[in-house]
């Protein structure tokens, strides 16, 4: 459970330092990475965040992205 807050952190700092995140979508980002590494493998979470990294996407479109994502519905313990 803590690898995956260590993970969400680290990566939505470093999506805030880049321009990708604002204080206004700074929580629902923070609540859908969440859900994300919950469900997915480490490197498919990476390639997620990579993704973002790569385009030139508005902190807008950022939201849309993350929640529209195909991710598996599996059970988390």
């Amino acid at each position: 459970m803590r690898v995956y807050k260590q993970m969400v952190r680290s990566k939505r700092e470093l999506l805030t330092e880049l321009g990708f995140i604002t204080w206004r979508t700074r929580q629902e980002i923070t609540e859908l990475l969440t859900t994300i590494a919950k469900r997915v493998s480490e490197i498919r979470f990476e390639n997620i965040v990579h993704s973002i990294i790569t385009s030139d996407m508005s902190p807008s479109e950022v939201v849309r992205y993350l929640t529209f994502i195909e991710i598996p519905m599996r059970e988390v313990n």
